[in-house]
């Protein structure tokens, strides 16, 4: 069974093939986020935070750049990049003059931006041939732009990092991370997933899809516990595709 049907019968991670990931990319986009951490002043970091309303259906999902966030009861503290291909021209309004590694970074994003993308493209497809009334390829062509690279970094904590959620896009594929502790639900179960080997990624449905789709393809709870007992910083690269609703 193709990735395509695996999402459309079952609210389980997929695996699919994205031709054109490179674990040389991978490797220098969770380094150069762990390099900006350290080495960029407070000051400095605080110009990358930038919100551009991009997606009229979630007018708070703003943050492009580098962010720091933190959840409720002090979970989720972590810092991440969201990336687009406009960031360089975001950055380049405010004045910001990259260094030599930063270029670099972002150029690593972007190829891992751009393969995500095709692959999602031939995913929705694929897809759109069995479901075809809803038009999701149509609907993804109307929002290239809003495709978001995560490259995130949690704070070291012994238990639960990332919540259990659902996402709000369309399809979520979970590119790399440092360790182990991804968890999917289905039910009462809780299920701790092994992490994607590139190039291969592991994709999965959010609401946006459930919803566009009528709950034809159910989206998926998941979230993120250490392995470690709080010595080790996890890293993740999520790819957040998304549609138009309309």
């Amino acid at each position: 069974m193709g990735a395509a049907n695996s999402l459309l019968y079952g609210d389980v991670p997929c695996r699919l093939l994205v031709p054109g990931l490179r674990a040389e990319d991978i490797t220098a986009a969770h380094t150069g986020l762990f390099r900006f951490d350290m080495e960029t002043p407070t000051s400095e970091q605080h110009r990358w935070s930038i919100q551009v309303p991009r997606d009229p259906e979630f007018p708070d999902d703003i943050d492009d750049g580098v962010n720091r966030k933190t959840g409720h009861g002090g979970l989720d503290q972590k810092i991440f990049l969201h990336y687009r291909p406009d960031l360089w021209e975001l950055l380049a309004e405010r004045h910001i003059e990259l260094e030599l590694w930063q270029s670099e970074w972002l150029a690593a994003c972007g190829r891992i931006w751009q393969a995500c993308t095709a692959a999602l493209e031939e995913l929705v497809r694929e897809m759109d041939r069995t479901l075809g009334r809803f038009g999701l390829v149509d609907r993804l062509g109307n929002a290239p732009d809003n495709h978001c690279l995560r490259v995130l970094k949690y704070a070291p904590r012994t238990g639960s990092l990332a919540s259990g959620h659902y996402d709000r896009c369309g399809i979520t594929f979970r590119i790399a991370e440092s360790h182990s502790g991804f968890y999917t639900r289905h039910g009462w179960e809780q299920q701790v997933q092994p992490a994607p080997q590139t190039p291969e990624v592991s994709c999965f449905t959010g609401e946006q899809l459930e919803r566009i789709t009528e709950g034809a393809v159910p989206r998926l709870w998941h979230g993120a516990v250490d392995t470690t007992e709080g010595v080790a910083e996890r890293w993740a690269i999520v790819f957040f595709g998304k549609f138009r609703p309309k």
